[in-house]
């Protein structure tokens, strides 16, 4: 073993994502669930964070991306009540993150299950901030249940176009346009982008209090770039076209 490293609301470690970020060496991580995939407040959600690799040795985190509902004071609130928060693999809670490239990313969008897809810029490493999101609550393949978002794949991306590409487990897959010209960047510099006006929607749960992500040390914009829905193919209709095949 060369290094080891932990913290203290790390819940079930998935994917590391050997990016460079100004010619540095990171990982961008994420956790899956919560701790023990328990949906009680007390166990944490390890959400997603960005780990400083230049010394091997001694691997350390330098910024977090969590999300309002992540937080635990949150988890014991009146969230619980939403449909699929307190199901064991469903709930609020990362599972897998993406970058368009390993040399200067610049975003890394990240699959947050109950809460959608989360897009953050990255290229300051240690003030990562969120940007866009998209989130559609919906349950077409499960009649009598309430609607809710279960994002869990890896998002793919097209710079080239400024889409990403991800999929729901309810509801199938989505061609995301990134509106407000907040992505793709002009440049790879350390320099944010924009801030731009717009509106929320959905059961994302955006965070209010202060207009800071909680634990990611950046000030969110004042208004969050949201992404607008370009396809969306639903489950039931792709199994029908396939079975008149």
């Amino acid at each position: 073993m060369v290094g080891h490293l932990s913290w203290p609301d790390v819940s079930i470690p998935q994917t590391n994502l050997p990016v460079k970020i100004g010619g540095h060496p990171y990982l961008v991580e994420i956790d899956e669930f919560s701790r023990n995939a328990s949906m009680a407040a007390t166990q944490p959600v390890g959400a997603a964070r960005i780990i400083d690799i230049g010394d091997e040795k001694h691997p350390k985190v330098v910024s977090n991306m969590r999300l309002e509902v992540n937080q635990p004071a949150n988890r014991a609130g009146d969230q619980v009540n939403d449909p699929g928060a307190t199901f064991q693999v469903h709930g609020y809670a990362g599972h897998y993150c993406a970058v368009p490239s390993r040399r200067e990313p610049g975003v890394v969008a990240c699959s947050f299950i109950m809460s959608g897809l989360r897009m953050f810029d990255i290229r300051d490493p240690y003030h990562p901030r969120e940007i866009a999101y998209a989130n559609f609550p919906t349950n077409p393949t499960k009649p009598g249940e309430l609607a809710s978002s279960f994002a869990m794949s890896a998002p793919a991306f097209a710079p080239g176009r400024g889409e990403v590409w991800y999929a729901d487990g309810n509801s199938g897959f989505y061609n995301l346009h990134i509106t407000n010209g907040v992505w793709p960047f002009r440049t790879a510099a350390t320099a944010p982008a924009p801030a731009t006006t717009v509106a929320a929607t959905g059961n994302e749960r955006p965070d209010t209090a202060g207009r800071r992500l909680p634990a990611s040390g950046g000030s969110a914009p004042a208004g969050i770039g949201v992404v607008a829905l370009a396809a969306g193919i639903g489950l039931q209709r792709m199994r029908r076209r396939l079975a008149r095949r």
